[in-house]
This record gives C-alpha cells, sequence and structure tokens, in this order.
C-alpha cells in the first residue's frame, strides 16, 4: 500500500529533523513504500542422513517484508527480526524400500515487497537418501527327499499320489547371518501330517523330517524350505526334486 504525494510515492519522511525509517497502517507497512528481502535459503544444503534431522530456512531482509512459503514450508508471513528462521524437519527415511527425496522450500514476495536482484521467488532445498533397497540371495543348503510309502490313485486315467503316501525329508542350510529361521512346506499347496526334525529359528539347521499326504490327490509333490531374513534381506526358497507317482 504506497504512501504518494500526489500521484509521486513519496520519498522520505521525518519527525521534526529526524529520518522516520518506516511507516505502518495496523500490521501493513505503508512506508518505504517498498521494502527489500535480501536473501532467503537453508543454512545446510547438504544431503541430510536417512536418520533424519532438521534444517534452518533463513529469511533475511528490512523489517516489514511479507512472503509465502510454499513446499516443504507454507503459510504468509510478515518479517518482524531479521534474520528470521524457519524449521524444515526430515523424518527417518532408511526403509529397506524408501526413495530418496527433496525438501525444497519457495518464497514468494507479497505486497510491496521486492526480491534483492529483482527475481520472482527464492527457492533452495536439500535432500536426504532412501533406504538400501532389497538383497535377494540364495542359501547354501539342500532338499533331499525319498518315498517311504507309495499309495497312488487314478482319475481320469491319470495317476497320482493319494492320502497316505509318505516321504522322508534330509534338510539342510549352512550359517548364514542374515537368516532369522526356516519352515518347510508342500507344494502345490497340499496338507497332511509332519514328523521328525523341522526347521525353525536360528541361522543354520539340518536334519530329517517325515511328510504324510492328507485326504487329496495330486500328479506331483516337491518339498520347499522357505526362510525368514534379517535387516533389508530376501533369501529364495531351497526346492526338492519334483516327485511323480
Amino acid at each position: 500500500m504506497p504512501t504518494n504525494l500526489g500521484p509521486e510515492a513519496i520519498s522520505a519522511v521525518k519527525a521534526g529533523h529526524t529520518d522516520v525509517s518506516a511507516m505502518y497502517a495496523g500490521d501493513t507497512q505503508i512506508f518505504p513504500n517498498e521494502v527489500v528481502l535480501q536473501s532467503a535459503a537453508y543454512t545446510d544444503t547438504s544431503n541430510i542422513s536417512t536418520t533424519g534431522g532438521t534444517r534452518i530456512f533463513r529469511v533475511t531482509g528490512e523489517i516489514g517484508c511479507s512472503y509465502s512459503l510454499s513446499g516443504s514450508l507454507s503459510g504468509s508471513y510478515n518479517l518482524g527480526t531479521s534474520p528470521f528462521d524457519h524449521t524444515v524437519t526430515a523424518g527417518y527415511n532408511g526403509s529397506c524400500t524408501a526413495s530418496s527425496r527433496s525438501f525444497p522450500v519457495t518464497l514468494t514476495p507479497l505486497g510491496n515487497t521486492t526480491l534483492q536482484g529483482g527475481g520472482s521467488t527464492f527457492t533452495s532445498s536439500f535432500s536426504q537418501g532412501g533406504g538400501p533397497g532389497i538383497t535377494y540371495y540364495t542359501p547354501t543348503g539342500s532338499v533331499t527327499v525319498t518315498n517311504t510309502n507309495y499309495v497312488t490313485t487314478t482319475v481320469s486315467g491319470q495317476l497320482r499320489w493319494a492320502q497316505g503316501a509318505a516321504w522322508s525329508i534330509a534338510w539342510s542350510y549352512n550359517n548364514n547371518s542374515n537368516i532369522s529361521s526356516a519352515n518347510l512346506a508342500v507344494a502345490p499347496g497340499l496338507a497332511g501330517t509332519y514328523g521328525g526334525t523341522l526347521p525353525g529359528s536360528g541361522s543354520s539347521g539340518s536334519g530329517t523330517g517325515t511328510f504324510t499326504l492328507g485326504a487329496q490327490s495330486s500328479t506331483n509333490v516337491r518339498f520347499v524350505l522357505n526362510f525368514n531374513s534379517v535387516g533389508c534381506f530376501e533369501a529364495y526358497s531351497l526346492n526338492s526334486s519334483t516327485q511323480y507317482p
């Protein structure tokens, strides 16, 4: 809101013989007719760690400057002290599949505020890295099976394993710090009764288990050693040979 003398904006105001630096109508500065923002930027634009933290977006200019912020900050402001610091918080971003991200802030002058250098905005940003991604790997180990009870049925001319068919399963996997536990499954989605020594918790193990097919039939049977991994690792399963009747 410029203050004019006739058609021209006044260039100076005095109280007696003393220059007046600024005049206000309420909270709005009406003299001088323009106020200048010298700078607005993060005090540190280096990459922030994935653990997170805070950064300062610092605004420096003449008292009475008005501006709006967008991006990682928002809102409209009147500069009452200079410099004035806004705080941006970056949270934790280190989960396995987290993508890197940036925290841009754009300042746009309002009203009678201009930017030093004559531009229309000040923009500043910093970045934060993401997670390491998932590392897939194949553990060292084996699954070996032997049919111990041969029970079959014929369905529509097709020979199939039947209820009561049984196998002995020798399984093992070597010491691997990325493995927390293992379990045994039967494909394709077959149910039955397990016995013997079965895998459980631990980064390594071995044993011989048994499986007896339940009330269903299948053209084939395959035994799968599955793993639960720690951190950002994922182990591929180990498979036995496919058993056909």
